[in-house]
């Protein structure tokens, strides 16, 4: 499962817990069934100050993003800038 469904598709989707522990889960499994002993949630306007923080993410463009950021084409490796990863986020949910 989407790390992004799963958070949406909490068992208790009325409650932050309920969404944070069936992403957990999600994690969990992913990683082999590692033991995930805490979590932090974030709103999207977070997305800059933590990428900032981190000092950019790198990542492969796979899709083109270009309707959403001109400097986010595909196939190029980018190490994100904080407006660039926010559209990125932005920019995957809106492309499903």
């Amino acid at each position: 499962m989407q790390i992004s469904l799963a958070h949406s598709m909490g068992a208790d989707h009325s409650s932050a817990e309920g969404c944070a522990e069936n992403t957990i889960e999600a994690v969990s499994n992913l990683l082999g069934g590692a033991q995930i002993d805490g979590y932090s949630m974030v709103n999207m306007s977070a997305i800059q100050i933590v990428n900032d923080m981190v000092g950019g993410v790198t990542v492969t463009v796979e899709d083109d993003f270009t309707g959403v950021d001109d400097t986010l084409k595909k196939g190029e490796t980018v190490t994100l800038t904080d407006t660039q990863a926010e559209n990125f986020v932005r920019g995957r949910r809106s492309m499903k």
